[in-house]
């Protein structure tokens, strides 16, 4: 007997195990663009800091470089992040509209479309 808001065959468990793993994954991205963003801001002040101790010019260019390429990092986790949102939302939406079932459930997806809510 099958419990009850859980899938209702092994095909449905996997995809549900499958869409967690990717939004973990996900997760995992948007951590490492938070940790190189953190490390390129980090050296960004070591080469202003020398650049500060010797009035060489080089280490200013290198360090806004590096700040560039941070605000890159950052731009790119924030899609990450409206990715992963999306993916969480989708996933509840299909959920909902699962257990609803049937021609309810149906309605529900059409008007989530036509909202632009759910991407299919």
């Amino acid at each position: 007997m099958r419990e009850p808001h859980g899938p209702s065959s092994l095909g449905e468990a996997v995809k549900i195990i499958r869409e967690r793993a990717l939004v973990q994954e996900l997760g995992c991205a948007y951590k490492h663009c938070t940790c190189l963003e953190e490390h390129l801001h980090e050296t960004a002040q070591k080469y202003a800091r020398l650049h500060t101790e010797t009035g060489e010019e080089e280490y200013l260019r290198r360090a806004y470089a590096l700040l560039l390429v941070e605000d890159e990092v950052r731009d790119v986790r924030q899609k990450i992040m409206e990715i992963m949102l999306r993916e969480l939302v989708e996933a509840g939406i299909r959920k909902a509209t699962m257990e609803l079932g049937g021609e309810l459930g149906e309605k529900v997806k059409k008007a989530l479309k036509e909202k632009g809510l759910l991407v299919v």
